[in-house]
């Protein structure tokens, strides 16, 4: 499994707009093969910095994503709200251990849940 992480800087003001064309992006991501989850969250600390979370079965799925209209397209609207160089972005490979999945799903279970 392939999880990527990415941090990027609207411009001041630019965030709501952000925000109003991700929409077609995400629901177009999560319906791609491979894909686990994908998803944008704007910063509680500010009105301009931005947080996405993807995990993806491989890294050959991950990388026909940047192919897919929905995504060129919301590329192309999404750079002149960016501050320029503020996109960072960090793939990690990972697997799930199952035995800590299972004690922390039992915590929930009784501490939370």
């Amino acid at each position: 499994m392939l999880i990527v992480e990415a941090y990027y800087t609207c411009k001041p003001g630019m965030r709501d707009k952000l925000l109003e064309i991700v929409k077609p992006n995400i629901d177009g991501t999560r319906r791609e093969p491979g894909n686990i989850s994908y998803a944008h969250y704007p910063s509680p600390d500010n009105d301009v910095d931005m947080f996405v979370f993807e995990k993806w079965e491989s890294l050959e799925l991950f990388n026909n994503h940047s192919k897919t209209e929905h995504h060129k397209t919301f590329c192309a609207a999404r750079r002149p709200l960016l501050e320029a160089g503020s996109y960072v972005i960090t793939i990690y490979n990972a697997e799930v251990n199952e035995e800590r999945t299972q004690q922390s799903r039992e915590f929930v279970r009784r501490a939370i849940n």
